[in-house]
């Protein structure tokens, strides 16, 4: 009888982390299952965007990059020719909300975002943010 409850408890382990696995390999991760598959841990990493829907887009030629760390910590790079600026802060993901709280330079305030993660897999990342009622949507590659 113990042996079927372990037999039982394993297949279906083995089973979330198949389907884990087939929904990273179709572009996806099913945001239900996000806190069990790691979403933290596949934000780790430095995200370059590269496209953006946006009313404001950045200047062409400007490149931004997000670096999550494992400890929750963010880094915001933003260069255009020969000028960087990086704007440190921290991150906290609840299913597929990511809150970001970015230090404004100079140090004395902050400006807190909240965004929802409409796709993450382990090379793509897609955040959508509503605005004034619009909704803009802004892809990222690692």
């Amino acid at each position: 009888m113990r042996q079927s409850a372990i037999a039982v408890v394993a297949l279906l382990a083995l089973t979330f982390a198949a389907q884990a696995e087939d929904a990273d390999q179709l572009g996806g991760v099913d945001l239900t299952l996000r806190a069990e598959v790691g979403g933290k841990d596949r934000l780790v990493g430095v995200w370059t965007c590269v496209k953006t829907d946006a009313e404001n887009p950045p200047p062409v030629g400007a490149k931004i990059k997000f670096e999550f760390t494992r400890d929750g910590k963010l880094n915001l790079l933003f260069s255009i020719m020969d000028t960087e600026l990086k704007i440190s802060g921290a991150y906290e993901v609840a299913g597929d909300k990511l809150s970001m709280t970015l230090k404004v330079p100079g140090g004395r305030a902050e400006q807190k975002e909240t965004v929802t993660i409409k796709e993450l897999t382990s090379r793509k990342l897609v955040l959508v943010i509503k605005k004034a009622g619009k909704t803009e949507t802004t892809e990222f590659e690692k």
